[in-house]
């Protein structure tokens, strides 16, 4: 089997994965829940105001500050919010463990190979 055809196999694994399934069941409550969206455009917008703020030099007052701490509060305090941040996560974690993988073939380190690089492997 080649590279491309491999690589084609892994990106359908990865695609039928279950953490990606988890993220977008999560995208999608998060989507349709009207707090959740009144706090990431809120958040949004907070997060402009504080970059314009930071590329004309300006530094950002301990009340800006508190501002964003309370926003980033209210996004884990929304069950909808912190479950899709929980499965994003997840998802990176899964493609943080493949790209170890892939990296350790290429270096000739197999040093954590397929079998013992399950989810709870701490050195993928």
């Amino acid at each position: 089997m080649s590279v491309i055809e491999q690589a084609k196999t892994l990106g359908a694994a990865i695609a039928s994965s279950p953490e990606l399934e988890q993220l977008k069941n999560a995208e999608a409550r998060m989507t349709v829940d009207p707090t959740a969206g009144e706090i990431i455009q809120e958040f949004q917008q907070k997060q402009q105001e504080l970059q314009q703020l930071q590329m004309q030099g300006k530094e950002l007052t301990e009340e800006q500050k508190q501002a964003v701490e309370s926003l980033e509060a209210k996004m884990q305090g929304n069950d909808s919010i912190s479950s899709y941040m929980k499965a994003q996560q997840d998802f990176e974690q899964l493609l943080q463990q493949v790209n170890t993988i892939i990296s350790s073939a290429i270096s000739g380190d197999q040093g954590c190979s397929d079998s013992s690089c399950g989810s709870g492997c701490s050195g993928c």
